[in-house]
This record gives C-alpha cells, sequence and structure tokens, in this order.
C-alpha cells in the first residue's frame, strides 16, 4: 500500500510540472499570459516539486525499514546467521561428492560397457570365423558330393530320399527332381517296392542295416544292376539319425566273373566228358615239365 502510495505522488508531480511547463509555453508564445494563469503555473510547478520531494521521502522511509529489517534478520541470536556458511559449506561438499560418485559409477558403467563391447565383438568375429569354416566345408562337402564317381544316397528312417548326387541319378536313370522326397524304392521294379520299403523301415529301427553288401537289382526300367553297398548311420542334431549309402555300380565287374565261372564250368565239363587223355602240368623250363595239375 506504501509502494503504491509513493509511485501515485511521484505521477501527480510529474504530471503537474509538465502542464505547468505547457501552460507556460502556450501563453508566453500567444501573448496572452496573465497573472493569474502565471500564478497558477508557478503553483503548479511548485505542487509539482512538493510531490516529488514526498515520493523521495517515502523511498528513504522504505529503504530505512529495509536496513533494519537486515539488521533484526542478521543480528537475531537463534545463530542462523552464523550457520548459514557452514551449511552452504556442506551443502557443496554433499554436491561433489555426489557428483564424484555418479562420475566413478559412470566411469564404472562405461568401463563395463566398452569390457561388453569387447566381448561381443570377439563373439562375433568368432562366430564369423566358425561360420566362414562352415561354409567352407560346406562348399568342399557339396563339390565332393556332386563330383563322386560313386553314388552317394542320404535317406531317413521312413526310407525317404533326402539327398542324392549326379553319379546316383545316373545309376538309376531319374533326375533329381524325381528323387528328392520320395521313397528309395522308387527306382526298382514296382512289384518289389514295397517289399522293400518295409524291409528297410524294420531294419533301420532295429539298427540292423547291414554296413557292406551287394546284390542283383531291377530297376523301374526293367534293366537289371549289380550295385554294392557301404552303408553307414549319421547322427544330426537337426534331422536326427539319417543313413548315407555310397553305391558302386558293379554290374560290369559281375558280367565278368560271371563270364568267367561260366567259362571254367565248360573248360570242366570239356576236360570230364573228353575221349582222349587230357593232362595239365606246369612247364619248368625249356624241356621238363612239372607234376600234374589236372588229368
Amino acid at each position: 500500500m506504501n509502494r503504491i502510495k509513493g509511485n501515485l505522488f511521484f505521477v501527480l508531480g510529474i504530471a503537474a510540472v509538465a502542464v505547468a511547463v505547457v501552460l507556460l509555453t502556450f501563453f508566453y508564445f500567444s501573448f496572452l499570459a496573465g497573472k493569474i494563469w502565471l500564478l497558477f503555473s508557478l503553483a503548479l510547478i511548485l505542487t509539482g516539486l512538493v510531490l516529488l520531494l514526498l515520493h523521495q521521502k517515502r523511498i528513504l522511509r522504505d529503504q530505512l525499514v529495509l536496513s533494519r529489517e537486515m539488521a533484526q534478520w542478521e543480528g537475531r541470536g537463534d545463530g542462523l546467521s552464523a550457520a548459514r556458511p557452514l551449511v552452504l559449506q556442506e551443502l557443496f561438499a554433499s554436491f561433489r561428492k555426489m557428483v564424484a560418485r555418479l562420475s566413478r559409477r559412470m566411469l564404472s558403467g562405461e568401463e563395463k560397457l566398452l569390457q561388453t563391447e569387447q566381448a561381443l565383438d570377439k563373439e562375433i568375429k568368432i562366430h564369423k570365423s566358425l561360420e566362414q569354416a562352415l561354409q567352407k566345408s560346406e562348399t568342399i562337402f557339396q563339390q565332393l558330393w556332386q563330383i563322386s564317381a560313386d553314388g552317394m544316397r542320404l535317406t531317413d528312417a521312413d526310407g525317404t530320399i533326402l539327398q542324392v548326387n549326379n553319379a546316383f541319378c545316373e545309376m538309376v536313370g531319374l533326375p533329381r527332381e524325381e528323387l528328392i522326397g520320395q521313397p528309395f524304392s522308387v527306382v526298382y521294379q514296382e512289384a518289389i517296392q514295397e517289399e522293400m520299403l518295409t524291409a528297410y523301415r524294420q531294419h533301420f529301427v532295429n539298427n540292423q542295416i547291414m554296413p557292406h553288401q551287394d546284390g542283383e537289382r531291377r530297376l523301374w526300367n526293367g534293366r537289371t544292376v549289380w550295385f554294392a553297398f557301404s552303408n553307414s548311420f549319421l547322427e544330426l542334431h537337426d534331422s536326427g539319425r539319417l543313413l548315407l549309402s555310397i553305391i558302386k555300380d558293379i554290374t560290369l565287374r559281375k558280367k565278368a566273373e560271371l563270364e568267367l565261372k561260366e567259362s571254367e564250368r565248360r573248360f570242366r565239363l570239356l576236360f570230364n566228358h573228353a575221349n582222349d587223355a587230357i593232362f595239365v602240368n606246369p612247364l619248368v623250363d625249356e624241356y621238363k615239365l612239372g607234376a600234374f595239375i589236372e588229368v
């Protein structure tokens, strides 16, 4: 309230002085100024000056009151003023400790983060190396699988063909697209397909598939062949137990063996039923025969 009154005195004083100056100027230049107007203007000027003095007095009084209040506050006996620097020091000390703890935590967190990043980077490098090695192994395996002169076939417990190579396709006369996903017996004569598939499943479950065997087979197109099988079980985590069969076409060899046996049989028949004496001796030297071998 006192501040409002002081501001009002200041405004009124300034207004009175301004009006007086305007009136004096106006009447001076219009030559109409009289004593009454002159006295009135002077009165306004004095009034304005008095109001300004009152405003200044109130400002001084407010400053005096404020100074007394400050002196009373600083001179209180509760020790607050004296303790204020200590409180501030404790606050600053606590703040510095908090900043130090946060800094240590941040540094520790950065170190742990750096260690984690380094560990992850190492794991990524190891994973990439293993992946590259695996890809290289797969590439080598695929190349060996495809260029092998022997037929190669991979089947599961049901006898389903999972993979074959080019040599096997040539042996049985069927393309890979017609073999993958089909029972292995599809390459044989239709009359024996079901029987062969049933026997395979029983032997697979009972682990009775022979590691090495050969036999005569009649294919789907009527051609008779001789195959020699080398069988191995594979334990795969993602696919379970599989059977890898490496197959050789021994048809020509078997034909040669059979022809040789037939020739021996014919020779034996001729030898035993001849009307003339026939004997076989080894030649020891140019003029001497060894012991009889056959007679």
